[in-house]
């Protein structure tokens, strides 16, 4: 690799040059921590004759006569912005000739003689261009993409810096118009001066494979690479555009992070990369992903797995979010297992639902295989996650991903069907015994002033609900819990744990909860309960006093239930 390297002020740089922000890139990303340090140390906090050094700037030799950007983009966008931002106010302050001055030091004219910003971006075109750029567009401005909102922040942010810088000014008593207008005049070209004599290490390597490692191995102003930043430039390095207007890489890969992006769940691109590449490659952590990529999918193979990676992106939405699609009756149960792992917050079981899930939609698994491994997986996590909070040493996670590799690598529905039943084997083995599940039942609690297990509680007496008593689905959101014994008995000596364990809840419509049993005693609430045929388990039926000691023995049947039958992995 040959690297050469020179100093050069801000000045030097933008008269040499053209320059330009590939599409390997990552969009802008200062924010506004980032754009306050960069003007206070290099214009406020700055006297006019100190050297200031900015770090480096690495290019390689593009299209056009450009200098395409590998590292200092987020410098070299903030300056020019600055200078369209001081360009502005110049002409605000009536200092037309500074205004044009400026703006050739944006724009200046090519050995064709035409007009060419010496900073284009491809991955904010046309905003940057019309919207900065540009000296007193006549046009209408264009709208702002999401990922150009901190370049639209930062603008505007150094533009209101540059006007406060003059609010002083304007503000001291008894300066006279003409004085006024001088000390504007020197302040505003201070600031462009300290701007253009900004100083860097300009560091040009000799062809564009070069950049990509380069790409690799540096960061920006703090700002870490992510395994998406890095897989996109992979990406884009193997798969070259079409022709010039159409570049079909960049457009699958914004379409995947519009569709996680815009996922109401708690899911980002780089977990689902990671995800994605244990459901069908090999079990590693997430620190080792790309450079196990970069190993794994060579060249000609880069555009299928692209595509591969769209095509799951839409799945792994499905799995965490289950309102994105519509799913028919038949799969109802599927999407309540879904749903039900949510609640549950666990994460160790993504490769495999989405290898299932990725199998199912290429009717290579039927929908009764699915619900039959989703459900076992559902109730394994409920016992093992939920309830006993049992705690892996990593041999779930790694049993996960080797059953989603050997499902997706299974070349008949008859072996991926007899991989998931051995796995559904391997699950019940790994479940707790009763003694702790019973023990860890007994210590969730719901009352209005512990609410943290509200969401598992009302899951567990859905759950209690449709299964002991072979009741109809019932929709969650309509139905409120109900506590035998009275909250108020708290104050009276009812230890509050005791009142909120799951022994003295049922779930009922909250017409009924709010209307009709509210305040009641357990015998009254009981009689109104059978009067309204609601069904009750055979304990509430025949139990006359409602204590303490009645509450955990409800508990106690209501935990054996649930771990010999409704949550049995069959």
């Amino acid at each position: 690799m040959e690297i050469k390297s020179i100093d050069k002020t801000v000045d030097e740089l933008l008269a040499s040059n053209y320059y330009c922000i590939p599409r390997f890139q990552r969009p802008y990303s200062w924010d506004q921590e980032n754009i306050m340090d960069f003007w206070n140390d290099s214009i406020a906090d700055r006297k006019s004759n100190d050297d200031y050094f900015i770090g480096s700037m690495v290019v390689f030799p593009g299209n056009n006569g450009y200098l395409n950007v590998v590292d200092g983009q987020q410098r070299l966008t903030s300056i020019i912005m600055l200078l369209c931002a001081l360009r502005n106010v110049f002409e605000e302050e009536s200092f037309n000739e500074y205004a044009l001055g400026t703006q050739n030091i944006i724009e200046k004219v090519n050995n064709k003689n035409q007009k060419q910003f010496v900073l284009k971006t491809e991955t904010s075109y046309p905003y940057f261009q019309e919207n900065i750029l540009k000296y007193k567009s006549s046009g209408e401005p264009i709208s702002v993409k999401p990922e150009e909102i901190n370049i639209k922040n930062a603008y505007e942010l150094l533009t209101k810096l540059i006007r406060d810088s003059i609010v002083a000014v304007k503000g001291t008593p008894s300066m006279g118009a003409e004085r006024c207008k001088s000390e504007i005049e020197k302040l505003l070209t201070s600031i462009r001066d300290k701007i253009l004599s900004l100083k860097l290490i300009f560091i040009k390597l000799k062809q564009e494979d070069d950049a990509y490692i380069i790409f690799e191995t540096l960061n920006t102003r703090g700002k870490d690479l992510t395994i998406s930043d890095l897989l996109r430039n992979f990406i884009t390095k193997n798969i070259r555009p079409e022709t010039t207007d159409v570049d079909s890489a960049k457009m699958t890969w914004e379409k995947i992070k519009d569709v996680i992006n815009g996922s109401s769940a708690e899911i980002d691109v780089d977990t689902y990369i990671h995800h994605y590449w244990l459901s069908k490659y090999s079990y590693l952590p997430s620190k080792m992903l790309f450079k196990e990529i970069r190993l794994v999918i060579k060249g000609p193979e880069v555009q299928a797995f692209l595509d591969d990676l769209y095509l799951n992106a839409d799945y792994y939405r499905q799995i965490h979010e289950t309102g994105y699609i519509k799913w028919s009756q038949e799969e109802g149960a599927i999407k309540a297992s879904l749903n039900a792992l949510q609640v549950f917050k666990v994460k160790q079981q993504v490769p495999l639902i989405l290898s299932v899930l990725r199998s199912y939609r290429a009717k290579s698994l039927k929908i009764k295989n699915v619900q039959d491994i989703f459900t076992a997986i559902e109730n394994f996590h409920f016992i093992f996650t939920a309830v006993t909070s049992t705690r892996s040493s990593g041999g779930i996670s790694a049993m996960y991903v080797k059953a989603a590799i050997d499902v997706d690598n299974a070349k008949t529905s008859e072996e991926k069907v007899r991989l998931l039943r051995d796995f559904k084997a391997k699950l019940r083995e790994r479940i707790p015994s009763i003694d702790e599940f019973r023990i860890a039942f007994n210590e969730i609690y719901y009352t209005e002033s512990m609410t943290k297990q509200k969401q598992i509680v009302k899951y567990i007496l859905t759950k209690y609900h449709i299964n002991y008593f072979n009741a109809l689905p019932i929709d969650k959101e309509k139905t409120t819990i109900e506590h035998l014994a009275s909250q108020r008995l708290i104050s009276d000596g009812l230890p509050e744990q005791v009142c909120g364990k799951l022994g003295n809840l049922i779930l009922v419509t909250k017409e009924a909860n709010s209307e009709q049993l509210k305040s009641k005693s357990f015998k009254d609430k009981v009689k109104m309960l059978k009067k309204s045929k609601y069904p009750l388990d055979e304990y509430l039926e025949k139990t006359k006093i409602w204590n303490g000691e009645t509450i955990g023995e409800r508990t106690n049947i209501m935990a054996d239930e649930a771990y010999n039958n409704i949550w049995k992995i069959s």
